[in-house]
């Protein structure tokens, strides 16, 4: 497995490297989430649902952006914590 660690979060430089690659593309933290949800370039979601009321946090999804779901697969784990996987439609 190889890392590759890009400073600045380039729309153009991932679209290239999702065309180069066979692999799957993992992107983590929701601001760099949102980016890629913004430029169109996500093509699957996991969320992981944790049942624990905190009163504030980040959101899941950002401002403005509006995606079709489609749900593949859903995982049930102790003390109620479910993995959702969607793909992005359109």
């Amino acid at each position: 497995m190889r890392t590759r660690i890009e400073r600045d979060f380039d729309p153009d430089v991932v679209r290239r490297l999702k065309a180069d690659v066979r692999h799957d593309i993992t992107v983590d933290g929701p601001e760099l989430a949102a980016r890629g949800l913004r430029a169109a370039l996500v093509d699957e979601l996991q969320m992981v649902v944790c049942p624990v009321v905190v009163g504030a946090g980040k959101r899941f999804f950002p401002d403005r952006v509006r995606l079709k779901l489609e749900l593949v697969n859903d995982r049930r784990f102790r003390h109620a914590v479910v993995v959702l996987r969607y793909t992005v439609r359109g």
